[in-house]
Order: structure tokens, then sequence, then C-alpha cells
């Protein structure tokens, strides 16, 4: 059977969600087996504190230990913060039930999307239907070579997979350090069969 409820909240068929429906489900699913909460939380980066306050809410109010996958701080403007993060982890799991995963290396990877291009220092192509050449290339240079923007390379890519480099090293150092955090991998997504996949 099931061990829980995971849910992708910073996807955009999920990102809607509100919360209250969230705790409703996982009221109604979870408590009364144990079951626990994992989350890919709803934003990583500007409120990344507010996105774990609100994965701990739902934990509380299903009665369910909650877990975060794949902790991590985005963008540049938010390098830095797992000095944040991580006391608030520590104060969180003093009240509740709370595991958290991390990979190890300053990449992520999901669908190809133009709204990461900002946040990234890099963007690999993981894979690409229309453009399967140009699995494990950089962006930037799909773009030059297709003679237009990023924005329009990644429209012309689609249906596609990235690998964003939108983190920090120390963010991911320091994180993987902490005494509480289980190492974890964020494999490809299994439909896609063959091209240059995230780490």
């Amino acid at each position: 059977g099931a061990i829980g409820l995971s849910t992708g909240l910073a996807y955009k068929v999920a990102i809607n969600a509100p919360t209250d429906e969230v705790i409703e489900l996982s009221k109604g699913l979870l408590a009364a087996h144990g079951a626990l909460y994992a989350t890919h939380m709803r934003n990583e980066g500007e409120k990344v504190i507010e996105s774990m306050d609100e994965a701990f809410a739902i934990g509380r109010a299903a009665s369910s230990p909650v877990v975060i996958s794949h902790h991590k701080v985005a963008g540049a403007p938010n390098f830095g913060r797992s000095r944040e993060t991580l006391p608030h982890l520590d104060a969180a799991r003093a009240k509740q039930p709370v595991g958290v995963d991390v990979y190890p290396y300053p990449a992520s990877s999901t669908v190809l999307s133009a709204d990461m291009i900002p946040r990234s220092k890099k963007i690999l192509v993981a894979w690409s239907k229309a453009m399967p050449q140009m699995s494990g290339r950089d962006l930037k240079e799909v773009a030059a070579e297709l003679g237009c923007s990023q924005e329009e390379a990644v429209q012309k890519l689609l249906p596609a997979g990235g690998i964003y480099f939108a983190m920090d090293e120390e963010d991911v150092r320091r994180i993987m350090a902490h005494k509480d955090i289980m190492i974890g991998s964020d494999g490809e997504i299994p439909t896609v069969g063959k091209g240059s996949p995230h780490p």
C-alpha cells in the first residue's frame, strides 16, 4: 500500500491548489493510517520560509510526519539563505516530525521552462522530443545556434526537460552537513527515455 501523500505544489498543475484543500486531503487520507506527507514545496526561492511553514502546517493538521523533498534555496537572490532555512527547520522539528532530503549537487531538473531562465546560472537541455540532437547542450548555445532568444529556443525544444544550475554550492554543502538531512537523488522523468539526464 501507499505510505503517504505526495504533492508537487511548485508545478503549474498543482500551484493553484490552496493550502486548505491540501489539508483536507491530508486529514482524510493520512491521520488514520499514520502515513506521511511528502512535498516538493510551493516555492524554493524568495518564499522558501513561507513554503516550509505551509508544509509544517499541513503535517500538523493531518497529524502526519512531513518530508520536504530536495531542500534548497534557488536563485541568486537567495544564495546563503540556508543559514535561515536550517534553523527554521530545527525549530519545526522541535514541535513535530519533519524529514528532509537534499541532492548533493547545485542543479535541479524538471520540464524545460522559460520561467527558470532568469533564476539559473546555466541551463542544460536534458532531453527534447522536438530536437533530440540538442540533448546535453547549454540552452544559451542552442539559442545562438537557432538564432533566437533563450525563451524562443525553449518553445522550439518543447516538450523537453532542463537541468537548472540555480543553487549556490555553499548552500548545498551547508544543507548536506546538517545532522538531520537525508541524501537523495532526483532521477530522470521516467517516461522520457534517452537523453542527458539530471546527475
